[in-house]
């Protein structure tokens, strides 16, 4: 997995590959996420209306929160 995330290029892709990963997401869980979704005081995500359409709470990596914000892009996966 450390070979194929160096591989991508891009920034953006690379930290929502990371999270996917990271997080066990599905990848309509990922789309879904939002900035309000992640709670970094108790290192936690929280995974609305997932599969069985349940909410489910799943760990967030420090790493993740290292990488620069993706907010700024203006692209619907990018509010990761």
């Amino acid at each position: 997995m450390v070979r194929f995330l160096k591989a991508v290029p891009d920034l953006e892709m690379r930290t929502i590959f990371t999270t996917i990963y990271s997080a066990g997401l599905r990848v309509s869980e990922a789309v879904a996420l939002t900035a309000r979704n992640i709670d970094s005081v108790n290192m936690v995500i929280h995974v609305r209306q997932g599969k069985g359409r349940k909410d489910r709470y799943v760990t967030l990596s420090e790493q993740l929160l290292t990488t620069p914000p993706l907010s700024t892009s203006g692209r619907h996966y990018a509010k990761i």
